[in-house]
């Protein structure tokens, strides 16, 4: 009953053409038959090379389309031959080169491949989770020195528009050990010099990064400068990305289908994390108990150590430090946070004294470009805070309250 159970209800997908099949091993026979993976099949009429039997049978009714209006216009001698613009079909670059093109570089350069999801950096190759760029590095360099077409990740590279995100801080050729700050000019260096098997024709299988701690640029507008690559990410795609693929449920565009059905499976998964009172569904576990706590009244927090609950998983984290002494502690001063990044964020200022951002006008340094944007207005001369009663300007917000109580304080003296 269980294994009848497991087939009828708990089938897995193909891939590529999502057919049904009751387990894994059918699954990959399946794949192995139906889609082979290695770029051999061809077009009988224009010898074009496909990934799949499903690319291939599609492209045969536009290239049969094709034959036949050329026929029909070649046997009418009276009309000239004139091709409609819809059945222009302009050569997409293979799937085959595009890996070779990865390979290429992540085996002749010092550039590290990396994912990111959920906020974490991503070994490109093992899949493994670290929290800063630096630590994924280091772990690249030495667990995957060399990287093949045969392996799995880059076998996850399917489709045409593949796009691999890799760093380049620290940019260099692996043969001649020039450095290089460009992957522009790293990859006419390879090809130029050392005959590297690489087509510049195709622009999108690579996306470089240079992932500076606390300091990552935007790769179009350099300028633009963030502490996190997250947010980067969201800048890329809101100013830089020409995206036409709409997510139905919140508008929200994308470049590709693939992060349509992350972003889908992210944020719009039904039943997620599901309200036991009036079965709305939420996102993400904070929302579930703000919704709980302003709409029914419930603390659904709870501490996992004691009956007491609380109205959002922040009260419930400052309690388990308070009462319970359990949270995110510092090595150097045993000091509790909430919040693993919290922690780092009191190492680095508190105890390292990173000061790693640099004032352009007075040299001065800072830990982070906030304390940077307010010690630059000294420079700029502006008081951008005034006081309605007065006059007075000042630079600060601050500085305004306090001035501010000082008419409070004198109006209840007069009074």
């Amino acid at each position: 009953m269980l294994r009848k159970h497991k087939s009828n209800r708990h089938l897995t997908n193909c891939d590529i053409c999502h057919l049904k099949l009751p387990t894994a091993i059918l699954k990959k026979k399946h794949m192995d038959v139906e889609h082979p993976d290695n770029g051999s099949l061809k077009c009988d009429n224009c010898s074009k090379e496909f990934h799949t039997k499903q690319g291939l049978k599609m492209h045969k009714r536009k290239c049969k389309v094709v034959e036949e209006f050329f026929d029909i216009n070649v046997k009418n001698e009276n009309e000239s031959i004139i091709f409609d613009e819809s059945y222009d079909d302009p050569k997409r670059p293979s799937v085959k080169q595009i890996r070779e093109n990865i390979v290429t570089i992540l085996n002749m350069s010092t550039a590290v491949p990396f994912n990111f999801f959920k906020n974490k950096f991503n070994c490109f190759y093992c899949s493994k989770d670290f929290p800063d760029s630096d630590t994924m590095r280091e772990h690249t360099i030495l667990e995957h020195p060399v990287c093949d077409v045969t392996q799995k990740c880059i076998k996850k590279c399917r489709e045409s528009v593949a796009c691999v995100k890799i760093d380049i801080s620290t940019l260099s050729c692996k043969i001649c050990f020039i450095s290089i700050q460009e992957l522009d000019t790293l990859i006419e260096h390879l090809i130029t010099t050392h005959n590297a098997n690489y087509d510049k024709s195709i622009t999108t299988c690579l996306q470089p990064y240079k992932l500076i701690k606390d300091n990552i640029a935007c790769p179009i507008c350099p300028n633009e400068v963030f502490r996190f690559f997250g947010t980067l990410l969201k800048h890329m795609n809101k100013k830089h990305t020409n995206n036409n693929i709409i997510c139905v449920y919140c508008g929200q565009t994308f470049r590709r289908d693939q992060n349509l059905r992350v972003h889908i499976w992210r944020h719009h998964r039904d039943g997620r994390f599901k309200c036991d009172i009036c079965d709305a569904d939420c996102n993400i576990p904070s929302r579930l108990y703000q919704h709980m706590a302003k709409e029914h009244g419930v603390k659904a927090a709870k501490c996992p150590k004691c009956p007491e609950s609380f109205e959002t998983q922040y009260l419930r984290q400052k309690h388990l430090i308070e009462a319970h002494n359990s949270g995110h502690k510092c090595i150097y001063c045993s000091k509790l946070f909430t919040r693993n990044s919290f922690m780092r964020d009191h190492v680095r200022r508190t105890h390292l004294k990173e000061k790693n951002v640099e004032c352009s006008i007075c040299t001065m340094k800072f830990f982070n470009y906030i304390l940077l944007r307010r010690h630059m207005i000294k420079h700029s001369g502006e008081k951008n805070f005034n006081c309605d009663v007065c006059g007075e300007r000042f630079y600060w917000r601050k500085s305004l309250l306090n001035h501010m109580l000082r008419h409070k304080k004198n109006s209840t003296i007069q009074i």
